[in-house]
């Protein structure tokens, strides 16, 4: 039984909103639970679902296994998905299964209502391939060498303002952002008024506690390291 929830669903929100993007028009539902979106520039992946502390009854639907490659699913669909998910905050009405429908080449989403009364959202899938977006992942990761933690509500309140006080043109808004123990600095321009402006946004004190990797994020990296081919001088030969 393959369980997901409204947080995996959140990767639509980054993926491309371009059907021409054959690789990244949809959310890919990976076999193992996660969900990733992407539009090129921005990737938001979730980790599987603890599906027994999801509390989604069980027989309300014939559940499907996402294959190995998974499923690439358009991004409509999930918006339809999201339309039918209730907005009552408890844990199995946060949820939903992949559903197994008559025709094969479809697939199909349960969620349930307040009442338990399920419904179903079907569609094809997309049969392009995803992007690698583990090495997308680990490629920018493996770069990082400062770490701050901030409050994120703040965080999006600040670039908020900043997108007021300097917007961008089309879809370019540079922001140029400097990472220190102390926090965040921001700064941005004004293209028509050529003002610039900077924000400032301190560390949150989480009392020496960093957030925890959990399983499938270790997995996730420990995949990937091993994937990295390790070259090998050859040796030289004397006459």
């Amino acid at each position: 039984m393959k369980i997901f929830s409204i947080a995996n669903l959140a990767c639509a929100d980054v993926a491309s909103k371009d059907s021409y993007e054959r690789n990244l028009y949809g959310v890919q539902f990976e076999q193992d639970g996660a969900t990733v979106g992407c539009n090129g520039k921005i990737l938001l992946a979730v980790s599987p679902t603890n599906e027994e502390r999801s509390q989604f009854p069980e027989e309300v639907c014939e559940p499907l296994e996402p294959p190995a490659r998974g499923f690439m699913i358009p991004v409509d669909l999930v918006r339809k998905i999201q339309k039918n998910m209730s907005k009552v905050k408890k844990l199995h009405l946060m949820h939903l299964c992949m559903t197994r429908l008559r025709d094969i080449h479809r697939v199909g989403f349960t969620t349930v209502d307040e009442k338990g009364d399920p419904t179903t959202t079907g569609g094809f899938p997309r049969q392009d391939p995803f992007i690698q977006w583990r090495n997308v992942v680990h490629g920018v990761h493996k770069g990082c060498t400062l770490k701050v933690a901030v409050n994120r509500t703040d965080l999006v309140t600040l670039l908020r303002a900043m997108d007021t006080a300097c917007p961008g043109k089309g879809d370019i808004a540079p922001l140029y952002v400097e990472v220190g123990e102390g926090g965040m600095v921001i700064r941005g321009q004004n293209f028509d008024t050529e003002q610039t402006a900077v924000g400032v946004i301190t560390s949150l004190d989480t009392r020496g506690k960093w957030l925890p990797w959990s399983k499938w994020e270790t997995g996730l990296f420990e995949k990937l390291r091993k994937k990295v081919p390790v070259k090998r001088k050859k040796a030289i030969r004397r006459r």
